[in-house]
């Protein structure tokens, strides 16, 4: 909750406006969302058989579609930026120097290419928390570093924003007296927000963030101040 409020308020400098969540999560860097991922990944890997309703909760917003996209976006990108290397010549055979490696560009797709593949296609099909955290661990090991200003998986993006919104309104909602203003107007009590926010997550979970939008109006209709309530939470 602290992170997505310093998002929704960060500023450059005082008096102006906030960067914004886009912005300020490209400010991460590239790697940042793999690190994410494999961190989210080896949660859910305990939570599957101990917390089935903990799991489901997070599993909604990283799973086998969003790790795939991820990989694919990656190999998408690797290979603009391989084709931005310069080539070079050995004895007349063209070869380009990726991450201080030599690779023959004929080599490319059997050396390069085909094992990232390969290693997206066990996260497409993997069975459980289990096999998608090991097959996400397999793909990063033949990832190349790409540079920290590479942009994002709008996939991952949809997932961070959706995932940080609705664990803020929950916590809002369970230990800060926070309640939800449904799209008609009514004041719902606890248990009614709590429903209410469980089935915006589920009609945006490919679209998390509409769920940036449902925390916004949540925190006007509960006049919360989030500069205020950071500097609270800074003096405790």
């Amino acid at each position: 909750m602290a992170q997505m409020f310093h998002m929704l308020s960060y500023a450059p400098y005082r008096g102006l406006s906030p960067l914004g969540v886009t912005a300020m999560i490209h400010r991460l860097g590239y790697e940042y969302q793999w690190k994410m991922l494999l961190d989210e990944l080896r949660a859910q890997m305990k939570m599957e058989s101990r917390d089935p309703n903990g799991f489901a909760e997070r599993n909604r917003w990283f799973n086998n579609e969003v790790a795939s996209a991820m990989a694919h976006h990656y190999i998408e990108r690797l290979k603009k930026h391989v084709d931005n290397l310069q080539e070079r010549k050995c004895k007349g055979i063209p070869y380009k120097r990726i991450h201080g490696r030599d690779i023959f560009v004929s080599d490319l797709d059997r050396k390069v290419y085909t094992p990232l593949i390969i290693a997206a296609n066990l996260i497409k099909y993997a069975q459980n928390a289990t096999q998608l955290y090991n097959a996400v661990r397999k793909f990063n090991a033949h990832r190349i570093r790409l540079s920290h200003d590479t942009p994002q998986s709008k996939t991952w993006m949809d997932a961070y924003k959706g995932a940080g919104a609705y664990f803020t309104m929950q916590n809002l909602i369970r230990f800060h007296g926070c309640l939800i203003t449904d799209d008609k107007g009514r004041r719902l009590n606890k248990n009614q927000s709590l429903d209410f926010i469980i089935l915006k997550a589920t009609l945006y979970k490919d679209e998390g963030w509409r769920m940036l939008a449902v925390l916004k109006k949540m925190l006007r209709d509960n006049d919360i101040d989030i500069k205020k309530k950071m500097a609270e939470w800074r003096k405790r």
